[in-house]
């Protein structure tokens, strides 16, 4: 079919009217998006907001710290606080080459998307950040990063406010506290039975103590968490680790005769695991090796764990980017699959790195 057309001689008065508000309503419609994309670029008004809030983990309160910002174009009221209890709460100047860095809505931040997260996650932090310009919201974060996730987001979301950040005085001493050192003390204990066992007392070193209890209440389908045993090794590779309970002297003692081991028993036998067990095993390792903010390893480091052994693998502090059961390097350890082994460094044993700080 040929379209009809009509001379504009032709038209009345109202026909042409209703021509040119047609006309009118098409060119805005195709032009919209070219719009809106050049007005993307532009940067956030005098008159913008910026709320950003860190939320730390639930970790003891002398390392704890959650901090707000509140950002206008010439200065920020800045507060620190410890589970609420506020440490500092201050007003600072915005310097203007800051405000120019905040207000570029080219940031990758504008673009972010993160991800959704599900459940209870060990050493969660949290991220919200919220920007309003003339009354209208022009950005609306808040997310969860835990074991992986989100570590990429929490970076973009840090490094937008970081230049703000750079020129607070003091900034550091109230900045979240640095994780521990991966524990590094001998694996194979020599020593009198005395000076390893101490008469049993071995068994009641606190932060082994402490550790067990956390794990039996956190994974309550556990079997049992078992630990202390006054024994050797047994290495069938090594003259002298023959497992032997009780000798008076040894090159050879278990971790566990000196109160830094933990078996956390997930069901099965030896060479015959349960299929809950396997996935209960694998849970709880990768709960101690899941990063948090980037920080691999996270439980592991705070609680001094600094060996694991599970299902014919062996997890060591070199091991750095390994984040879950399944990567966890192969080894020839047999009769670990199941029970979860820890071993824990002196430190870890004794109470001493910062996750023992605030548990009972």
């Amino acid at each position: 079919m040929v379209p009809m057309t009509l001379p504009l001689e032709d038209l009345s008065a109202p026909r042409l009217l209703l021509l040119a508000i047609a006309l009118t309503i098409l060119s805005t419609a195709c032009g919209g998006d070219d719009d809106d994309a050049e007005a993307s670029g532009e940067p956030l008004s005098d008159s913008a907001t910026i709320e950003y809030r860190y939320d730390d983990a639930s970790i003891p309160p002398e390392f704890h710290r959650s901090y707000e910002l509140s950002i206008s174009k010439d200065e920020a009221d800045f507060v620190v606080d410890i589970y609420g209890d506020v440490v500092r709460d201050e007003t600072v100047e915005v310097p203007p080459e800051a405000w120019a860095e905040l207000a570029n809505t080219e940031h990758p931040v504008f673009e972010l998307e993160p991800e959704a997260t599900e459940g209870d996650c060990a050493g969660a932090t949290a991220r919200r950040l919220t920007v309003t310009d003339g009354g209208d919201e022009v950005l609306d974060l808040d997310f969860e990063v835990c074991g992986g996730a989100n570590d990429e987001a929490a970076s973009v979301v840090d490094g937008y406010v970081q230049p703000l950040i750079d020129t607070i005085p003091d900034w550091g001493s109230f900045a979240p506290a640095p994780l521990d050192d991966y524990g590094d003390d001998p694996i194979v204990v020599s020593g009198t039975i005395e000076e390893v066992c101490r008469g049993g007392e071995a068994a009641n070193r606190v932060g082994r103590a402490s550790l067990a209890a956390y794990i039996d209440e956190t994974w309550p389908e556990a079997i049992s968490v078992l630990g202390y045993e006054c024994r050797e090794l047994f290495d069938p590779t090594t003259p002298g680790c023959d497992r032997e309970f009780d000798p008076k002297y040894s090159d050879c003692w278990s971790t566990h005769a000196a109160g830094r081991a933990i078996d956390v028993v997930v069901g099965g036998e030896p060479d015959q695991p349960s299929a809950e067990g396997l996935l209960l095993g694998d849970a709880i390792v990768t709960a101690f090796l899941a990063s948090r903010d980037g920080e691999p390893h996270y439980l592991a480091r705070v609680t001094g764990v600094q060996e694991i052994i599970w299902n014919d693998r062996c997890w060591h502090p070199e091991d750095e980017d390994v984040a879950e059961a399944a990567a966890v390097p192969a080894c020839p350890i047999p009769g670990h699959d199941n029970h979860v082994h820890l071993t824990l460094s002196e430190d870890g044993a004794d109470g001493l790195t910062s996750w023992y700080a605030d548990q009972p």
